[in-house]
């Protein structure tokens, strides 16, 4: 079932000294459910949202605009795994290179083909990000982004 999901952030709760983070798991499972969506996080006291990766919601423009549009006016940062978010209007996205990834991918289908049994070979995990930084939201929320998390990114949106 896909649904976008928000990770709610407001300064809750001690899982070590330095930092108090209580997370919140709203689900919207079709556009038509964003405006309750939005009361919840409005109601929660959040502070930031970690927008889930999902193709088939979340994986559209239009839903990642007005997620990005209505966090900004309403003073959120969202972040997300999906590499268009800091695109469509959120504040930071940290993306897997998919394109590595599908090379990679290449390897197992040829080992595959050779014979190998696939419960023989690795599992990997991505080894590349691609970080990307909005500064017009930055600008927006009032925030500033370190210079070395602006070098380090890939993408800078202007």
């Amino acid at each position: 079932m896909n649904s976008v999901q928000f990770t709610v952030v407001p300064v809750d709760y001690c899982a070590r000294r330095s930092s108090c983070l209580k997370l919140i798991k709203i689900d919207a499972r079709n556009v038509s459910d964003l405006p309750q969506a939005f009361a919840m996080i409005a109601a929660s006291g959040a502070n930031a949202i970690f927008l889930k990766d999902d193709p088939e919601l979340a994986g559209t423009g239009t839903v990642r605009k007005q997620v990005s549009e209505w966090a900004v006016k309403r003073g959120l940062p969202v972040v997300s795994s999906n590499a268009q978010v800091a695109t469509d209007g959120g504040l930071i996205s940290l993306a897997t290179d998919l394109p590595g990834l599908a090379r990679r991918s290449a390897f197992y289908v040829h080992r595959i083909l050779q014979g190998a049994k696939p419960s023989d070979l690795p599992i990997e995990r991505p080894t590349t990000y691609k970080p990307s930084v909005n500064r017009r939201t930055t600008k927006a929320l009032g925030l500033t982004i370190p210079q070395s998390l602006l070098l380090r990114a890939d993408e800078v949106i202007e």
